[in-house]
């Protein structure tokens, strides 16, 4: 992989981490992820909604 595909990957992992943590109380993804209350369709559902907001980032 180029260099310039990890720093968008990067970017791009910072960017939903900080969403989910700014929007959701989210700070621990591995934990919230193996939650059994958390559900694939919950995953999904948040990832689109920070997919959706990214071009105006809250914080």
């Amino acid at each position: 992989m180029h260099l310039d595909k990890w720093a968008d990957y990067i970017n791009t992992m910072n960017y939903l981490l900080g969403w989910l943590s700014w929007n959701r109380g989210i700070t621990n993804l591995g934990s919230w992820n193996d939650d059994p209350d958390t559900t694939a369709e919950t995953v999904v559902l948040l990832l689109r909604k920070a997919a959706d907001d990214w071009m105006d980032p809250p914080f």
